[in-house]
């Protein structure tokens, strides 16, 4: 079963992703915190600040040491520092569900989502919750419009 690390691991939002895609991937979950309750650390990984120097390496270093394939980050400035350093990862087989920096720059976002709205999970133009193709050239996890014509990153 593939790995996914899914940041802001203790959040509400993360631990909804984690129940949703448990079924297909072997689903980890980052935090910044040392405090993890000891009966959560099986799945879950001490993650750097998104405000180190050295975050997208530290990042790579946990996939690595985990064997993790994919990365679904989810607060804005860990989804910015990581978009940048998509082709370092890419070298490393490892998947960033993140828009690239010149589609980071137009896309909408959308913060802290109501628990009611219809999330996404894009890679490549294939929704990883439904398995179905969409027609968005946009990686990460999104918040689409019944038309399919407007989206909306979603972030913390």
């Amino acid at each position: 079963m593939s790995k996914i690390l899914i940041t802001a691991g203790t959040s509400a939002l993360a631990i909804k992703l984690r129940n949703k895609l448990q079924s297909t991937f072997d689903v980890y979950l980052g935090e910044e915190i040392a405090a993890i309750p000891s009966v959560l650390t099986k799945n879950y990984i001490i993650t750097p600040s998104a405000s180190s120097q050295s975050y997208a390496h530290s990042i790579i270093k946990i996939a690595l040491d985990h064997n993790i394939e994919k990365i679904l980050a989810l607060k804005v400035e860990e989804v910015k520092k990581l978009s940048l350093s998509l082709t370092l990862f890419e070298e490393y087989g490892i998947t960033v569900l993140t828009p690239r920096p010149a589609q980071l720059a137009e896309v909408n976002m959308l913060r802290n989502p109501d628990k009611g709205i219809k999330l996404s999970l894009v890679e490549n133009g294939l929704d990883l919750f439904t398995n179905n193709q969409i027609e968005i050239d946009i990686n990460g996890l999104l918040a689409i419009s019944d038309s399919h014509e407007d989206f909306a990153l979603i972030t913390l």
